[in-house]
C-alpha cells in the first residue's frame, strides 16, 4: 500500500515537473539572444523593417529586458527607413504589457512547481529510503509516458496546423484582442512574423524533449542497476 502511494505521488509530482521543465525550455530558447540574431538573418528582417541588424538588435534587447521586467516601458527610438522613429506603436506596448505579465506570472508558477516536487521528492524518499530511487525513476517513466501523449499531440499540431494552434494558444491565454498585430504597420510582428514562432516553437519541443529523455534514460538506467544487483546473487547461487 505505501508503495503504490508513494508510485502514484511519484507520477503526479513527474507530471507537475514536466510541465516546470517545459516552461523552463521555453524560456531558455525565449532569451537566447543568438536565436534572435540567426532567425532575423535567416529571414531578413532588418531589409524587410528597414534598419540595420545592430539596431534591430539593440531594439531586440530592450525588447527582451522589458520581458523579464528590466526594462520599465518599451518606448524605444530607433532608425527606420531612414527616419528616427518610436519603433513600437501603442498596440504593440500594450500587447507586451500583457505577454509579460503572463511570462511573469508563470515564472512564478514553475518555482512553486519546482517547490512542490522537492517537498513531494522529500516525502518519498522518507517513505521508501532505499527503494526510493527505485519508485522514484518507475514514476518519472510512468507519468513522462503519460505527459509524452500529450506532448506528442501538441507536436502533431504544430506541424500539420501551426497558424490554428497559434491562434488556439493566444484565444486561450490572453483576454483581449492585442495579439491581432497588423503585419504590415507593426514592427513588432516585423521582427517575429509567424514563421519565427514556427522555428521557435520548434526548438522548444527539441530542447524539452532531450532534456526529457535524458532524465529517463538515467532513470532507466537505475532501473536496470538495481535489476541486475537482485538477480547477481541468483546466479552465484
Amino acid at each position: 500500500m505505501k508503495r503504490t502511494f508513494a508510485l502514484f505521488l511519484g507520477i503526479i509530482l513527474t507530471m507537475v515537473f514536466i510541465v516546470a521543465l517545459f516552461f523552463t525550455s521555453l524560456e531558455f530558447c525565449a532569451f537566447d539572444r543568438g536565436f534572435y540574431q540567426s532567425e532575423y538573418q535567416k529571414l531578413q528582417r532588418p531589409q524587410a523593417i528597414g534598419i540595420e541588424e545592430d539596431e534591430l538588435m539593440r531594439v531586440t534587447d530592450k525588447l527582451l529586458g522589458y520581458m523579464k521586467g528590466e526594462e520599465d516601458d518599451l518606448r524605444i527610438e530607433a532608425e527606420i527607413m531612414g527616419h528616427h522613429v518610436e519603433v513600437f506603436a501603442k498596440r504593440d506596448r500594450e500587447h507586451m504589457v500583457d505577454v509579460r505579465d503572463l511570462y511573469l506570472d508563470w515564472a512564478l508558477y514553475r518555482w512553486i512547481m519546482l517547490g512542490a516536487v522537492a517537498i513531494g521528492i522529500i516525502l518519498i524518499i522518507a517513505m521508501m529510503r532505499r527503494e526510493a530511487p527505485v519508485v522514484l525513476s518507475k514514476a518519472y517513466l510512468g507519468g513522462t509516458a503519460i505527459m509524452l501523449l500529450l506532448v506528442c499531440g501538441i507536436g502533431a499540431w504544430v506541424a500539420l496546423d501551426f497558424a490554428g494552434f497559434w491562434t488556439n494558444f493566444h484565444y486561450i491565454f490572453f483576454t483581449n484582442d492585442l495579439w491581432q498585430l497588423s503585419p504590415e504597420t507593426s514592427v513588432l510582428i516585423q521582427m517575429v512574423p509567424e514563421q519565427f514562432f514556427f522555428d521557435i516553437v520548434v526548438r522548444i519541443l527539441i530542447v524539452f524533449g532531450a532534456i526529457l529523455f535524458a532524465i529517463a534514460a538515467v532513470c532507466a538506467a537505475v532501473l536496470v542497476v538495481r535489476r541486475k544487483k537482485r538477480e547477481s546473487p541468483m546466479k552465484t547461487a
